[in-house]
């Protein structure tokens, strides 16, 4: 049995408990959570952290159906896993992102480190850069993410898709949090907080999953027939009649580009499907897929920035705004968090579902800039414009 602690994380954007989702109420949780553990997620609770990793369960089994797809979930203080009854194990507990999600909406929490934090400094202390284009990760968070790992090979070593599995990518280097009168050091991954114990040189995971259910995250904005989000972008766009072809086709060659606070974005591929990867489009909707460059242009010193595929949005030819959909997964390409530093970029490709009987006019963007105060900014980049083509 492996000994390792990991931490799972599961997201759905949700800040009340909806009728399917039902909190625990048994005093028996506490003394024994095993036993509210549901039997699909028990043994995988027990032989990867169990209390200390997940936490206790926070609701009972509830089934959510996305897709045509119907799955089981049940949430945890540090954690929210599913169930797939259809994939074989051990693919079949699919783990989430609690940690992206959470770092949404509490990045001007989080301020960087100071020489005094050295050994989770690049240049001062142990680090390593553990997937391509990401933070490094660095002193005891390093030890900790090389050695631990959600079990999928039954061999007693994490390799790099059981991390991946555990943690995610790293979204964030080593910054200090600091939550009221607590301050700490934390690194944030896609699926986890990691948190530096100064008492005994320990790394904790935090629990973010409850955090952001008792916070109340809001659900992302969709369209909606009352507003209009079409953007003045300043630039002339094409007469109605010609923009109004992009209701059946964008064109097919060329692509889209402009820059902003140092930061270039060019979009391309725009591609209509009434069915993606045999998953048809709801009545009266149409598949849109499309490929995204995000490339960082700032002097060297200058920040880096941050971006997810939940920060993409595309604002369709009668103003309403549609942001990535499910099946997003089935890309050959698709997006992943990922922080650009000067003089690197970011390629991507997204999915979204717009009516049927629209096109697409916009696209937006935003970006969390890696400074000291981890500001913001949004840019819209016009579509309703001729593409550029060589």
């Amino acid at each position: 049995m492996r000994k390792w602690y990991v931490v799972i994380v599961f997201v759905l954007l949700a800040g009340v408990l909806p009728a399917h989702r039902v909190a625990h109420a048994s005093p028996d949780c506490r003394p024994r959570p095993e036993i509210c553990v549901h039997p699909h997620f028990r043994a995988f609770w027990q032989e990867n952290g169990g209390l200390d990793q997940f936490g206790n369960s926070i609701t009972d089994l509830y089934a959510r159906t996305i897709d045509n797809k119907t799955f089981y979930v049940q949430e945890f203080e540090r954690a929210r896993l599913e169930f797939m009854p259809t994939v074989d194990a051990p693919h079949n507990i699919v783990l989430g992102r609690v940690g992206a999600e959470w770092l949404d909406y509490r990045i001007s929490e989080l301020t960087p480190l100071t020489d005094g934090d050295g050994q989770f400094v690049p240049g001062t202390g142990m680090c390593a850069v553990v997937e391509p284009n990401t933070p490094a990760v660095c002193g005891p968070f390093l030890t900790y993410h090389q050695t631990h790992g959600a079990e999928l090979d039954g061999l007693p070593f994490a390799n790099r898709n059981e991390r991946l599995r555990l943690f995610g990518l790293p979204l964030t280097p080593a910054m200090r949090w600091t939550n009221g009168s607590q301050s700490m050091v934390v690194q944030i991954f896609e699926r986890a907080r990691f948190e530096y114990n100064p008492a005994d040189n320990s790394v904790r995971m935090g629990a973010v999953h409850v955090e952001n259910t008792l916070r109340g995250v809001p659900k992302p904005i969709g369209a909606s027939p009352t507003v209009n989000y079409l953007t003045d972008t300043g630039v002339t766009v094409l007469p109605t009649a010609t923009s109004d072809v992009f209701r059946k086709a964008m064109p097919y060659a060329g692509f889209w580009q402009s820059q902003a606070n140092g930061i270039k974005f060019a979009s391309t591929a725009f591609r209509y499907h009434d069915s993606f990867y045999s998953i048809p489009a709801p009545e009266g909707k149409k598949w849109v897929t499309f490929t995204v460059l995000v490339q960082n242009n700032r002097a060297g010193g200058d920040a880096a920035a941050y971006i997810d595929r939940t920060y993409i949005a595309v604002i369709d030819l009668d103003g309403n705004r549609h942001t990535v959909a499910t099946p997003v997964r089935y890309l050959d390409m698709p997006i992943v968090p990922s922080t650009i530093n000067p003089g690197s970029q970011m390629v991507g490709q997204m999915l979204v579902l717009i009516p049927k009987n629209t096109g697409v006019a916009q696209v937006e963007f935003q970006i969390a800039n890696m400074d000291q105060y981890v500001s913001r900014f949004y840019h819209v980049m016009e579509i309703r414009v001729e593409p550029i083509t060589y």
